[in-house]
């Protein structure tokens, strides 16, 4: 975690959105473990309002070395950030927009403090008759792009 100097502002805000931020819903379909789970735009719509009320913002974007950044920023100046390492399936753009779209999820829902519907784990157990989860590596360092065009990756 990085933050500014001072957080004293933003911890006050940040307090009072905890006090009226509820779970996001779980609107979205898995096909692959038939379930329902909380999409970005269910987080962001469990949370846009009680930020917005309490002078608070969040700013999502890429860092070097396939890493994604989560910043809460209050009205004064003062923020929080988090940074997460990006995993992915495919070294491709479709890989990589999954990767981030969950980085975003994920990154919004833990700088926050808020829950979505959770499994309890089940879906990592791999029951019998369940679609195995597929393995997932970081995202490679560097311009994995051109690495992947010339076969090193």
């Amino acid at each position: 975690m990085n933050k500014s100097d001072e957080i004293d502002q933003l911890s006050t805000a940040l307090n009072a959105v905890q006090k009226v931020l509820e779970g996001a819903k779980a609107s979205s379909d898995n096909p692959f473990f038939h379930s329902k789970y909380a999409s970005l735009k269910d987080v962001w719509t469990a949370c846009r309002k009680p930020l917005t009320d309490n002078g608070l913002s969040v700013t999502q974007g890429g860092v070097d070395d396939g890493y994604y950044e989560t910043v809460l920023m209050h009205q004064s100046g003062q923020w929080i950030s988090f940074t997460q390492r990006l995993y992915i399936d495919k070294v491709n753009m479709q890989g990589l927009g999954s990767a981030i779209t969950y980085a975003r999820r994920y990154g919004l829902m833990s700088v926050l403090g808020l829950s979505p519907l959770d499994d309890d784990g089940e879906a990592s157990m791999q029951r019998g008759g369940g679609q195995k989860q597929q393995s997932q590596k970081p995202l490679p360092k560097g311009n994995w792009l051109e690495r992947k065009k010339k076969g090193e990756i």
